[in-house]
């Protein structure tokens, strides 16, 4: 990232937790279904990161974790993303990239405190390349009044 912007992580929410006793889990054949969501919020300066991992087994899902971060940015440097001449928004990959880094460790500190004493405590979040996720600036355009 090539400017500093401010920013705090201000909320964590879990939109959605579970795990399916009924799947037959086999350690070999399992896969991880990623999903990554953004949301801006212009009025209040906030940029959400919403999580989705499933972990599934011989095409049955074992365990769903959605959560969504919601990252207050500093005004002024939120104002720095706006185009003055239309309006619109123009959020840096590089950014928005490291609030998914943060969103991912996020989730992976909540899979493991929801699992925790139980048989899928093992199944933990592996590193995800993000960069091959969110591969180009988001751009807002502005919103008629």
């Amino acid at each position: 990232m090539s400017k500093k912007i401010e920013f705090k992580l201000e909320t964590i929410h879990t939109k959605e937790f579970a795990t399916v006793d009924e799947v037959s889990i086999e350690d070999k054949d399992i896969i991880l279904k990623t999903a990554i969501g953004i949301k801006v919020d212009t009025d209040e300066h906030i940029v959400g990161i919403e999580t989705k991992f499933t972990f599934t087994c011989n095409e049955s899902i074992f365990i769903i974790l959605n959560n969504e971060c919601g990252f207050l940015i500093g005004k002024k440097h939120f104002q720095s993303f706006k185009d003055k001449s239309d309006g619109s928004y123009t959020i840096p990959k590089e950014f928005l990239t490291h609030l998914a880094v943060i969103a991912v460790g996020t989730a992976r500190g909540v899979l493991h405190c929801k699992t925790e004493n139980t048989k899928y405590n093992k199944y933990i979040l592996p590193s995800v390349n993000l960069t091959e996720i969110i591969i180009d600036n988001l751009k807002l355009d502005a919103l008629e009044s």
